[in-house]
């Protein structure tokens, strides 16, 4: 952590530096209440006391353990897209260690989606998988599974012109990534399976 904020310190004035700014978080945290932050061994923890704060991820993550147990129906994906419709998990922060956390909740997120997409009712929530695959998008820009779901979707509401477009606009980052042409033509994604 002292690299990460103070890289150009003395490892001494880093610390130091770390010390006074905890004592001034503690005194913040005390003003506004129900958070309390303490050392463990070997690691800081910061606990949220009486349900004071929204924390997406800790809704997220009830969400999760409740889809592990029962199938995920529309109430749950629901929830599940007001949490994720702002972007993939920490999009800004960009550090190697929380990549595996990272890379763990863009996977529950997408298999979450694609499993309740795959047994909605096609028709008649047409507008929601194609938030749901839009939501996967953030996670996966080239996941053609979702892709299949939005121009299905697009195709279904009538919006050919933009199911088509959704098409080219995905098999041109997928030659940029991969260096080579999607293989799977418009016609075959854009069916109705």
């Amino acid at each position: 952590m002292y690299e990460a904020l103070w890289s150009d310190k003395a490892p001494k004035d880093a610390k130091n530096n770390f010390s006074v700014n905890m004592v001034k978080l503690k005194g913040v945290l005390e003003k506004i209440g129900g958070f309390h932050i303490g050392k463990e061994p070997g690691r800081w923890k910061l606990d949220v006391l009486e349900d004071s704060a929204y924390i997406d991820y800790e809704a997220f993550m009830k969400l999760t353990q409740r889809i592990g147990v029962e199938a995920p129906d529309r109430a749950m994906t629901t929830a599940v897209l007001e949490i994720v419709q702002r972007g993939a998990y920490l999009r800004t922060t960009h550090y190697e260690w929380l990549d595996d956390v990272k890379f763990e909740i863009a996977g529950q997120v997408t298999d979450l989606l694609l499993r309740y997409m795959s047994s909605a009712d096609k028709h008649a929530e047409a507008d929601f998988i194609l938030r749901s695959a839009n939501a996967i998008f953030l996670f996966d820009n080239l996941n053609e599974e979702a892709l299949a779901f939005k121009c299905r979707s697009l195709n279904q509401l009538g919006r050919h012109s933009l199911s088509r477009d959704a098409y080219e606009k995905f098999a041109k980052e997928y030659k940029e990534s991969y260096g080579q042409e999607y293989g799977t033509p418009f016609v075959e994604v854009s069916q109705h399976g």
